[in-house]
């Protein structure tokens, strides 16, 4: 299924505008869904949830990406992918590098809410 990945990039501060420029990058790609239908438990210690924004979570899904152009781990997992009009946070990701040249990804994504 067609989709791409929307990027923010943050330009250099300007000092006469007191600002850095921002814009948005899509990069084009396919990607295949799989639901993740284990129920994995969540541990909490004093009340405080740990490692919730990397745990597997009721409704997180594992995607296959194949992308126009590479990125780095580091660059998707601060990356939005868009797929049929929905938004999913990339949670975690692991590429796929024979040779050292990327392939495809494996991401854990869950939906943004709005």
């Amino acid at each position: 299924m067609p989709c791409s990945i929307e990027q923010n990039i943050t330009s250099d501060y300007n000092v006469k505008t007191g600002e850095a420029a921002r814009r948005k990058r899509r990069l084009l790609g396919v990607c295949i869904f799989n639901q993740l239908t284990y129920d994995f438990p969540q541990f909490q210690s004093s009340g405080v949830l740990k490692g919730e924004a990397s745990l597997v979570q009721q409704g997180d899904v594992s995607i296959t990406l194949s992308l126009s152009s590479p990125l780095s781990r580091e660059e998707l997992l601060l990356s939005v992918l868009l797929v049929n009009g929905e938004r999913w946070q990339i949670v975690n990701c692991q590429p796929l590098k024979p040779s050292g040249m990327t392939i495809y990804y494996k991401l854990q994504a869950r939906l943004v809410n709005g």
